[in-house]
């Protein structure tokens, strides 16, 4: 399946794939502190497993970038203090999966920024952190 995506810049471009769910039972197989590679719309983050709460309406599961680098590709904030990406498995209206990803940036002056970088296109475990 192809859908159109709007950057973080503004520029629309296809994408590829529905969010897969497999991707993300994938993921929610992983446990806390395990190191993953999301690949989104906006490109990859790498980071550790965190939090993974069940919501009705789908699955919530947070993750810490741990590249500084890859964070800072998608925000202007100079001062990063702390950074989690929020990933999302919920069922459309057609009863079909999806999962976007919401990067929250927050300040060393506590102010908070999120920044969605589309859909999830995989979900890779990094190798010797199983």
């Amino acid at each position: 399946m192809s859908y159109e995506t709007t950057t973080t810049d503004g520029e629309a471009r296809p994408g590829h794939g529905d969010g897969s769910f497999e991707a993300i039972e994938g993921f929610l197989t992983h446990s806390e502190g395990s190191e993953v590679t999301i690949r989104t719309d906006e490109g990859p983050i790498d980071g550790r497993v965190g939090t993974v709460d069940e919501r009705e309406q789908g699955r919530l599961a947070f993750v810490r970038p741990t590249d500084v680098e890859q964070v800072r590709r998608h925000t202007t904030v100079t001062s990063l203090d702390e950074a989690v990406l929020a990933v999302r498995a919920e069922r459309d209206d057609r009863d079909r999966w999806f999962a976007p990803a919401t990067l929250v940036v927050k300040s060393a002056t506590g102010s908070q920024w999120q920044v969605a970088l589309g859909r999830v296109h995989d979900i890779e475990a990094i190798e010797g952190t199983e």
